[in-house]
């Protein structure tokens, strides 16, 4: 039996927060792991953390919701990248960025280097496939400088979308 690969959803809604966890789970190849805020996710990071917080952390992707009470997404990831570059040979975990807000103050924020910068950029409601695809890339093919860029051609149609549309997004 292989293990599988740890993916934590930070969202604060928990219905939501399940669905995402599903759609992780479908994937075959990953376990979620859920917390619903900021903090509750940084102490998830800390227990799956390896050799004394020197090694990698066992956590290989973190799909942030980027509106939450107590710490919101931005804030979140710039703590993140603040405690990853205090370690010594610490890579940084990939981070996509899930939102239902299209708002272009957000993309600009999540991107910014000050803020820590994002693997990608889902909006919700999320695409299973394209969350599927999102995980696939940044995971297996270790796909992080760009695909930012990729995930905001509108490649997959959003639920609800008429059939007519379908093949021109």
């Amino acid at each position: 039996m292989t293990t599988k690969i740890p993916v934590l959803i930070v969202e604060d809604e928990v219905k939501q927060a399940e669905l995402i966890a599903n759609y992780v789970r479908e994937a075959g190849e990953y376990t979620p792991i859920i917390a619903h805020n900021g903090l509750e996710a940084f102490e998830i990071l800390r227990r799956h953390r390896r050799f004394l917080g020197f090694g990698h952390n066992q956590i290989k992707c973190i799909l942030l919701d980027i509106r939450m009470p107590q710490m919101d997404g931005l804030e979140f990831l710039k703590r993140l990248r603040t405690e990853e570059d205090a370690i010594a040979f610490h890579r940084h975990i990939p981070v996509v960025m899930l939102t239902a807000y299209d708002d272009p103050d957000y993309t600009t924020k999540s991107t910014d280097p000050t803020y820590g910068l994002i693997a990608g950029y889902l909006v919700k409601p999320i695409v299973p496939q394209e969350l599927k695809d999102t995980l696939y890339r940044i995971i297996a093919q270790g796909d992080t400088e760009f695909l930012v860029e990729k995930t905001f051609v509108k490649r997959y149609p959003k639920p609800g979308t008429p059939e007519l549309f379908r093949d021109k997004l």
